[in-house]
């Protein structure tokens, strides 16, 4: 790229600021400062003579990536990705190129106020001509929902960047997907919009950073996952008496794995159909604990948490039943009747093709079936299919109890993940090189079996996410300890005290990537230091995969 065309793009955004005063003095409203905007970046942006200055980087290929990539670390899974702001499609094309190379199928999607720049994005990506909007963020309806939507908050006037999250996370990410942030130059230590999107009620779920060329800055992009805060209620009596009428999914739906997640797809295309709300039913404690409290399994998720998921699934409210010895009595058709008909106004109701209620299991999906044509309400019941799998919570169970990880992540769609508040524990790993964030575990709660993982470290009160090295179990290599611990060792971070990189009683999610080894009681101290750092060394290979 020239310097005069370089200079003129740092030039325009210089003047975006004079642009902002204008606004500020009441000389333009917010219309004006678009119009006033676009008339500076746009002659700017398709002037340029490479497709970065386009795109409005004054950079070459690799400062482009350098700038950008780091997009893609909050990218997880294959989906749709929108980009707002799309100028000339470079970026959709680059999201795209380097997901592949992370192993993600993404789908570009772009957005852009400027007719001018929307048309050149449409010329130099034919292949996507279709799915390139020309239209303003900030109030658009976008025709369908996409599973990640970038966006800078510079698009629209200061006062109006929280209108525009809000927006955004109502009405254009799909329930369970992701909001990125940037990427955009923060001066380093600053958190200046981290800070700006949680004083606007949201939750950070992770940061990405990338050195910039000026030491004193660094690339930045934020990420909010949309998470419905979903409310609770824990009885029958609790259900409010004007709720409308329903679509209903029911099951214990523990980790809300990828087949409790179809299930739920399909009750939300019903739900929308019929403009129904959309309920989740469950049941807590699971009915096996009052059954046959021998033989209850572990939870994968407490209630909080799963109703967390269910509502990024889709789910408008959840009903946690209090599962007892009276209810464990009730005859399929009297649940049914004093749930679905009585309580919640069930209109369709959508379960798993396995579905068992009522006293001794005696009801189906063609029980609920029968009963619906009765009552006013259809039933069908949906496969929990993984290809060759069926997915269960069972399934998932087994994954951690044999160290499998990977194939807990598989059914869950996700990284299997434990909760918890990080306490003090014996200060053996300061004393080897290696402090540790400890998270106690209890017999409730599945952990994945004793061993050493590559995973990830996230601060539940910032949404700071860390590189990790993780230890399940007990330290057989010392005498004298016997309790279960999840301990975590964020990598190539020393200062895990108070007085530098303070985690002491701070709610932390500690998520399992893959295994690295069973647990081992070694002959040292001395080997078990050396084998500490071959598991740091092959967790950092892992994570940085």
């Amino acid at each position: 790229m020239t310097d005069d065309v370089r200079d003129s793009i740092e030039r325009s955004w210089r003047q975006v600021a004079e642009i902002d005063a204008a606004l500020d003095r009441g000389e333009i409203d917010d219309d004006g400062w678009h119009a006033a905007v676009l008339a500076i970046v746009e002659p700017a942006y398709l002037g340029a003579d490479t497709p970065q200055g386009q795109s409005g980087h004054s950079g070459d290929d690799a400062r482009w990536e350098q700038a950008r990539r780091l997009v893609l670390d909050g990218v997880d899974k294959d989906g749709s990705f929108l980009d707002v702001g799309c100028a000339n499609g470079l970026l959709m094309e680059s999201v795209q190129r380097w997901a592949a190379e992370d192993g993600h199928a993404i789908e570009p999607y772009g957005v852009e106020i400027s007719a001018a720049l929307a048309d050149l994005a449409r010329r130099r990506c034919p292949q996507w001509a279709d799915r390139i909007w020309t239209a303003n963020a900030l109030g658009w309806q976008p025709p369908q929902r996409f599973d990640y939507v970038r966006t800078g908050l510079d698009y629209v006037p200061e006062h109006r960047r929280a209108d525009l999250v809000a927006h955004l996370l109502e009405h254009v990410v799909a329930p369970g997907g992701r909001l990125l942030v940037g990427s955009f130059n923060e001066r380093l230590g600053s958190g200046a919009t981290a800070a700006a999107l949680r004083s606007w009620g949201y939750d950070v779920a992770g940061t990405a950073t990338r050195p910039h060329r000026h030491p004193a800055l660094a690339y930045t992009v934020h990420w909010v996952s949309k998470v419905t805060r979903v409310e609770i209620w824990r009885s029958l009596a609790d259900v409010p008496a004007d709720l409308g009428p329903t679509a209903v999914v029911i099951g214990n739906f523990d980790g809300v794995h990828l087949g409790h997640r179809r299930v739920l797809a399909r009750a939300r295309t019903v739900a929308d159909a019929r403009d129904l709300t959309l309920l989740a039913v469950i049941f807590d404690p699971h009915p096996m604990a009052v059954l046959r409290p021998e033989h209850a399994p572990t939870q994968l998720t407490t209630i909080e948490r799963r109703s967390e998921l269910l509502a990024e699934a889709g789910a408008d409210h959840v009903l946690a039943l209090p599962f007892d010895s009276d209810m464990a009595s009730w005859t399929p058709e009297e649940f049914a009747q004093r749930v679905l008909v009585d309580t919640v106004h069930a209109q369709a109701v959508v379960v798993g093709a396995n579905f068992r209620f009522g006293s001794k299991a005696a009801g189906d999906v063609a029980t609920l079936q029968a009963f619906g044509r009765d009552h006013g309400f259809e039933a069908e019941g949906i496969p929990l299919d993984g290809g060759p799998m069926v997915w269960s919570s069972t399934y998932v169970r087994t994954c951690l109890a044999a160290g499998d990880v990977a194939g807990a992540a598989e059914a869950l769609g996700h990284p299997y993940a434990v909760r918890g508040v990080v306490v003090r524990g014996d200060q053996r790993g300061r004393e080897l090189g290696f402090p540790t964030a400890n998270v106690p575990t209890d017999g409730m709660t599945a952990a994945p079996a004793d061993g050493v993982y590559a995973g990830w470290l996230r601060r539940l009160d910032t949404g700071e996410t860390y590189p990790a090295a993780i230890s399940v179990g007990t330290n057989p290599t010392f005498d004298g300890v016997r309790e279960r611990r999840v301990e975590s060792y964020v990598l190539d971070r020393d200062d895990l005290d108070p007085a530098a990189f303070d985690l002491y009683g701070v709610e932390v999610e500690v998520s399992f990537v893959d295994r690295l080894r069973g647990m081992v009681a070694f002959e040292s101290v001395e080997r078990l230091v050396e084998q500490m750092h071959a598991d740091v060394d092959r967790a950092r290979e892992i994570l940085a995969a």
